[in-house]
């Protein structure tokens, strides 16, 4: 404080002689003075007097007899050079209650009064500038040169605003002895060093945002017309000070309104929550508040005051740490995944809740036993024989029998054999040791052998089918196996999915191949990322950054809906498909409005092969009935009406939101329909059908 004085004194200058007179009249003033009482009748019958040391004295000490800014302002301005007495004054005083351990009683209203007048002439002055800040990162640097370039015209107001801020600063501690404060104090982090997003316009933590997302979602689904709302998170100590300042020119009643800086918890590394509840027409009560308490429980958000106001609440997080600390130190999580994962997370800024993150890990465990590179069970390696026999059987029936002079070379049938009895060893039931990457290893030499095949007798392509079979078998093993993994994420589609997020070739280099001028992703490069081999270009820590960022997040988001199905939902769209559930009641409700006999198994069209894109060359029935639909009930839409376009909209919607904006599915759709529902499918490898795999997965979730 004593370094603002001088800086103020660098450019004002002093006749040593005024200075000392006016120090013994202001002492003589203070002494005659009086009581708090004869100051008021004294400025209630006498006009303030400029210059006068002894009005300013009594001003400093008794401030709330300035009825308004307009009042102090003008008081204030009589004092031009000889006003840097007034702050020298000031700043001892300040000094004198911050050396005290404890206040004293014959100084705690003197000390209440200097502290109000600080605060009072601080908000004058903020109120006059009409500063509006809205950075909540906002340093005490930044503020005081914003309070510097300000007019020189309020000159003494501006320069105990400073004051007021330096105090502020270092010294908040002093509040709770001079006043009752409701806030307690809290340790000021270094806010630099931790990451905050602006949520709702307010700052949270990644993983405190997702948490209230999840809350504030869940909350108002359940309660129809109740809005639970983000008022603020964290706040600089410096951003803190500008909304304390202005809350009221009352020091007292802006403690009751908001912490200063140094109390509440909003400077926290993970910072508190100002939160409200509303509805139109209702009161909030405290069952109303209970209500929310227990929806948001889980989801680590508690009160952080006992006593707290009717529309307004302060909440703390838990925090993502101690939130999933007893999920990760789970003995039936390997020691990799729970060393991985967290940092995973992290790093892809995916923060599921406590159930959605069980869910996470119990698909895992249902799909690969959470092994990277599973052994085969019992129904793939059934379904993996039938499959590949028959692909082996078509090389042998390639043979054109046209052609009697034409055989095999005796090497390439001995490998054809050799291939065949390797598949059967690798899918024999009663061999326990086969891991999914070795039937991909089986695989990629049955697809070489073919390679060789066709390179041997392209000759012969001439005189028989069988080169065109080859060729299409080719087409068919390059593509064969397709799942991988802790998840079983089909790799071709993830090749896609990859190639949609167009800054993923930045983010994950090492699984890009330069081919033809283009960068695409390597599919063997994948599989072995997907399968966490060690020699894998991606490290096991960034394939699972890679594969929530793209399969796991996106998924998942799609159903935060509020429902208490949501978690069911999104299970059963692990095995029928995304947007599966959504589409699945698209044609449930064109079943209902057409009267027509749809199955519900959530595909509206075809697809290519081995891939998410659409083939627009055909037509399914639920294409033709929606075609139907729009032509019946042409006065719905606007015109001109283009069926075509309205439909691959909806075929090509990837999300809830996307489908929530288009023309053909709010008018298909009304408010009574049902958002999703389970695919009416049966899983050839499980034997189960959507809704039965999703209670599965659920009660598997439980043991995490």
């Amino acid at each position: 404080m004593a370094g603002l004085s001088k800086k103020i004194e660098a450019n004002l200058v002093f006749n040593r002689r005024i200075h000392g007179i006016l120090k013994i009249i202001l002492a003589v003033s203070i002494f005659m003075s009086g009581s708090k009482i004869s100051y008021a009748r004294e400025t209630e019958t006498e006009p303030l007097k400029s210059n006068s040391v002894s009005s300013l004295s009594r001003a400093l000490f008794y401030s709330d007899k300035a009825k308004n800014c307009e009042s102090l302002h003008a008081y204030l301005s009589g004092f031009l050079p000889p006003s840097v007495l007034l702050l020298k004054e000031i700043e001892a005083d300040l000094d004198k209650i911050v050396k005290r351990d404890q206040p004293e009683p014959g100084h705690l209203e003197k000390d209440r009064a200097l502290l109000s007048f600080l605060h009072f002439t601080s908000h004058c002055y903020f109120s006059t500038q009409k500063i509006v800040i809205k950075n909540q990162r906002l340093s005490w640097k930044e503020l005081i040169m914003m309070i510097n370039k300000g007019p020189e015209s309020l000159y003494p107001s501006k320069q105990i605003s400073l004051v007021w801020i330096n105090f502020l600063r270092y010294q908040t501690k002093s509040f709770s002895q001079l006043f009752d404060v409701l806030f307690l104090p809290s340790v000021i982090s270094d806010h630099l060093s931790f990451t905050f997003i602006r949520h709702e316009d307010v700052l949270l933590t990644p993983g405190q945002a997702s948490m209230w997302q999840h809350c504030q979602t869940r909350f108002n689904y359940k309660n129809h017309g109740w809005k639970a709302n983000l008022i603020a998170g964290f706040m600089s100590p410096a951003y803190q000070f500008t909304s304390f300042v202005r809350q009221h020119a009352s020091l007292e009643k802006s403690f009751e309104k908001i912490p200063p800086p140094g109390f509440g918890g909003h400077q926290k590394a993970i910072p508190d929550m100002l939160i409200a509840l509303s509805k139109p027409g209702k009161a909030v009560t405290r069952k109303t508040w209970q209500m929310f308490y227990e929806t948001c429980a889980e989801f680590g958000i508690k009160k952080a005051y006992p006593d707290q106001e009717k529309f307004q609440f302060v909440a703390q997080f838990l925090g993502i740490k101690s939130l999933y600390r007893d999920i990760f130190s789970n003995p039936l999580i390997p020691k990799n995944i729970s060393r991985d994962l967290p940092d995973a997370l992290r790093a892809a800024d995916f923060y599921p809740s406590p159930k959605g993150l069980k869910v996470i890990l119990a698909l895992s465990a249902q799909e690969s036993t959470m092994q990277w590179n599973p052994k085969l069970n019992e129904q793939k390696k059934s379904l993996l024989r039938r499959r590949f026999n028959n692909i082996l059987a078509k090389i042998n029936q390639s043979i054109p029998g046209s052609v009697s002079s034409f055989f095999l070379a005796e090497a390439h049938q001995k490998e054809l054999d050799k291939l065949t009895e390797e598949l059967h060893h690798l899918t024999d039931i009663e061999h326990d040791k086969t891991r999914e990457y070795d039937f991909y290893l089986w695989s990629r030499r049955t697809f070489a052998f073919i390679i060789e095949l066709k390179s041997e007798y392209r000759q012969m392509a001439k005189v028989g089918q069988w080169f065109f079979d080859l060729e299409s078998l080719n087409s068919r093993l390059e593509k064969e196996p397709q799942t991988f993994g802790l998840w079983q994420i089909n790799v071709n589609h993830l090749q896609e999915k990859i190639k949609s997020f167009k800054q993923l070739r930045r983010a994950f280099p090492e699984i890009y191949q330069k081919t033809n001028g283009k960068w695409i992703v390597n599919r063997s490069w994948l599989i072995d990322a997907l399968s966490g081999r060690r020699q894998a270009r991606l490290s096991r820590g960034r394939t699972l950054e890679l594969i929530i960022h793209t399969h796991l997040k996106p998924h998942y988001e799609n159903h935060m809906l509020g429902d208490r199905n949501d978690l069911m939902f999104f299970i059963a769209e692990n095995m029928a498909g995304e947007m599966s559930t959504f589409r699945a009641a698209v044609q449930k409700e064109l079943n209902e409005k057409m009267r027509s006999s749809l199955k519900t198994d959530g595909d509206l069209t075809y697809y290519l092969p081995y891939s998410t894109r659409i083939d627009w060359n055909r037509e399914s029935k639920t294409y033709l009935k929606l075609k139907e639909f729009i032509s019946n009930h042409r006065y719905y839409f606007d015109e001109p009406v283009d069926a075509n376009k309205l439909i691959r909209e909806l075929c090509q919607a990837k999300s809830w939101g996307e489908l929530n904006q288009l023309e053909l599915y709010k008018k298909l759709l009304d408010k009574d329909s049902a958002v999703r529902i389970f695919p009416d499918i049966r899983s050839n490898l499980y034997n189960q059908t959507p809704r039965a795999y999703a209670r599965l997965v659920t009660k598997k979730s439980l043991l995490f």
